[in-house]
């Protein structure tokens, strides 16, 4: 058996640098490839299109559960979804998770890792314009990952009301501060 523990240490490492206790189902899945040890088929979508391309290349019936590390009693939180039995299903059954987290984290906080900024973005001006239809009104930041895709979400966000900081190992906040109206509005410089 094999032991990747450079792979193993990465991982860790940066769970523990975002501030977590808890790997997320891809990460567990990550250590487990560098451990030599077999595990389910799997993978992540980030739209409904995507779901039904993954439940057809893997072969049904399939589970499907909300990748976040901010939700991990997914069954709790209306994130899995067992026994789809075809593409159309997968189709739905994205849709309810994504809904049902919506309703979850409505209180909560939201970080994403796996999605894709300007995908996670949109899903949260509308999580908060459903929840401001319903008379919720509750304060919401974002944190975003990654580099110019996050500056476009950081930007779409501030420009819908919503506060973003970004992670960026390429450029230092106080150059984005400079340059970005979201980095002041988040209260970054």
């Amino acid at each position: 058996m094999s032991h990747d523990k450079e792979t193993v240490r990465a991982i860790l490492d940066a769970v523990k640098l975002a501030g977590r206790e808890s790997l997320t189902a891809p990460e567990g899945k990550r250590v487990c490839d560098a451990y030599g040890i077999s595990v389910p088929q799997e993978g992540v979508a980030n739209s409904a299109a995507e779901s039904e391309k993954l439940a057809i290349a893997m072969g049904f019936p399939v589970v499907m559960k909300i990748v976040s590390p901010d939700i991990l009693h997914k069954t709790e939180a209306g994130g899995v979804v067992v026994g789809i039995p075809k593409a159309q299903e997968a189709s739905k059954a994205y849709q309810t998770i994504i809904e049902n987290a919506k309703k979850y984290m409505i209180l909560g906080y939201w970080h994403t890792i796996v999605t894709p900024p300007m995908v996670f973005a949109k899903i949260m001006v509308e999580a908060r314009d459903e929840m401001r239809a319903k008379g919720i009104d509750k304060p919401i930041v974002a944190s975003l990952a990654g580099d110019v895709e996050v500056e476009e979400a950081a930007q779409y966000l501030y420009e819908h009301g919503i506060p973003a900081y970004a992670y960026s190992t390429e450029i230092p906040v106080a150059v984005l501060g400079a340059k970005y109206q979201w980095a002041r509005g988040a209260g970054l410089i």
